[in-house]
């Protein structure tokens, strides 16, 4: 694959396809592009730079990961009557066939950096425009150009990386990882005494072509029957904005605004919830979903709850190095309807955990082309997700001279996840919550209240494991109630009602065009 010497054609992911199909979908319903969603790096260099060795640096990057020099076309062994059909099909049912889209890999592809000197004062503000404005900018599903560079001068030897990547090609997972690639890469080229490293051994490209495979052999039948299952007792279960009573909704101020509330752990509260963890041979994120789950059962009045989580899916060697976007989204349930202890609690949470890491591989179109239905997604949904800083990036590092840190960008404009979301992250010596949230649908004290009902209840269940869930967090037992619906079937619309199973529910064709929740998207 890097070493291919003419342009290769290669599937679209199953992920990319939704994207590209949601995206033709607005473009005709709308008569515009869709909102562009990005994934941004920023890292600090202190020091004598030698712009050249950058210039070589990301060249390399995008040479090593052929992710980053593709672009996205309509398949055109497909002829155009059957494309529109199966277009058609998507727009009714929000489920589709696959086969629609397929990129081409450019053998070569440079990127330009883009320097910008940002004077003496007001440098805060001028890198929040330069990167506000990068964030208004798509990238060009046609063009080869997965990935921007912008160089933003503070002093003589002081200078900001702004990299912006199509979230088409790349999830959040890339980020570190092409951290540490700028700063092995840049001392090779700054110095020029050492070798380059290995290429991945597999190209995102590659693995498309792997994953549409897999789905078409029946590869993917064992994790269809875990998550049919997971949605046939948890579907229903689903948070949204709807279900929390106190979210203290405030329709139309400041729409399209998505500003964030956080909260640290500190040192001494921090280490009692890695205690608990490590005593019971549990994550770190088991411990904070089984936490949010608890408040989420105060808030909306359920004793069954499910919210949905990210997964990196990189369970294989080949894929831990590669650039592309390999997560996949699923729900998680919890049921508390029997108010188990906290024990007990972590248990079926690691479990749930445990289930949901097994099958993460699967990603949810196919999911619904399996069940021959697609959902109905209502309301802003609900997410979790953990992260840890990694310890080789956190730190500043000496790279050809140059020494290279990371650098807090200003929030994107517009977020890639249009929903709550709630992001715990492992700082090292903290713990620190972080939640997302639609201005237009929230105010920003409720969302904190929230997320402080979330540590207290982890520092509970840290303190007092054997205490019950509800008790945890002030509930009144007889105050909850079960699912919205006792099956969650009706939550979705039919794709073809000679192809639902046998056993598979039945499901209410769709009158409306799909929502496709940009969770998703």
């Amino acid at each position: 694959m890097h070493g291919s010497s003419s342009d290769a054609a290669f599937p679209a992911s199953l992920n990319q396809e939704r994207v590209l199909l949601a995206r033709e979908l607005t473009r005709r319903r709308n008569g515009a592009e869709a909102a562009p969603s990005h994934l941004r790096l920023g890292l600090r260099l202190r020091g004598p730079l030698d712009v050249h060795a950058l210039g070589k640096t990301l060249n390399e990057i995008v040479r090593r990961h052929a992710a980053l020099r593709v672009a996205f076309f309509p398949n055109l062994q497909l002829p155009p009557a059957e494309w529109e059909q199966r277009f058609s099909r998507f727009r009714r049912t929000g489920v589709f066939e696959p086969g629609l889209f397929q990129q081409l890999v450019l053998q070569h592809q440079d990127i330009s950096i883009q320097k910008i000197d940002l004077g003496e004062s007001g440098q805060e503000a001028a890198i929040e425009a330069t990167v506000r404005s990068e964030d208004r900018r798509p990238f060009d599903d046609g063009k080869f150009e997965r990935m921007r560079a912008s160089l933003l001068r503070l002093g003589d030897h002081d200078h900001v990386l702004v990299l912006v990547l199509d979230h088409l090609v790349s999830d959040l997972w890339c980020l570190p990882l092409i951290g540490r690639e700028v700063r092995r890469l840049y001392a090779c080229f700054a110095d020029s005494d050492c070798s380059l490293p290995a290429d991945p051994p597999l190209s995102f490209p590659e693995f498309a072509m792997r994953e549409k495979l897999t789905a078409a052999t029946g590869g993917f039948d064992r994790a269809v029957n875990y998550w049919r299952d997971q949605w046939a007792r948890f579907g229903s279960a689903r948070v949204s904005l709807g279900d929390l009573r106190n979210s203290s909704a405030t329709p139309g101020a400041g729409s399209g605004a998505f500003p964030s509330v956080s909260l640290r752990f500190d040192e001494s509260d921090s280490e009692k919830v890695r205690s608990l963890a490590r005593n019971h041979r549990i994550s770190l994120f088991t411990v904070f979903l089984a936490a949010f789950s608890v408040v989420l059962a105060k808030h909306t009045g359920r004793s069954v709850v499910a919210i949905w989580g990210h997964f990196a899916n990189r369970t294989e060697p080949e894929t831990r190095d590669m650039v592309g976007w390999l997560a996949n989204s699923h729900i998680l349930g919890v049921d508390l309807s029997d108010n188990p202890r906290g024990d007990a609690l972590l248990g079926q949470v690691q479990r749930v955990v445990a289930g949901a890491l097994s099958w993460q591989a699967l990603p949810l179109s196919h999911l619904w082309r399996a069940l021959r239905c697609g959902p109905r997604f209502a309301g802003i949904t609900v997410l979790m997700d953990f992260n840890s800083l990694p310890r080789d990036l956190a730190e500043p590092r000496k790279s050809g001279g140059l020494e290279i840190s990371p650098f807090i960008l200003p929030q994107a404009t517009t977020p890639r996840l249009s929903l709550l979301g709630v992001h715990v992250l492992d700082e090292g010596n903290r713990l620190s919550v972080t939640a997302r949230f639609p201005k237009s649908k929230f105010k920003p004290e409720s969302i904190a209240g929230l997320i402080e009902e979330l540590k207290h209840v982890a520092l509970k269940l840290a303190l007092r494991s054997g205490a019950r869930a509800f008790e945890l967090a002030g509930i009144a037992p007889t105050s909850l109630g079960a699912t919205r619906e006792e099956n969650e079937m009706d939550e979705f619309v039919v794709l073809d009602a000679t192809l639902i199973p046998e056993a598979a529910e039945p499901c209410e064709e769709s009158k409306d065009e799909p929502t496709i929740p940009a969770p998703f998207v």
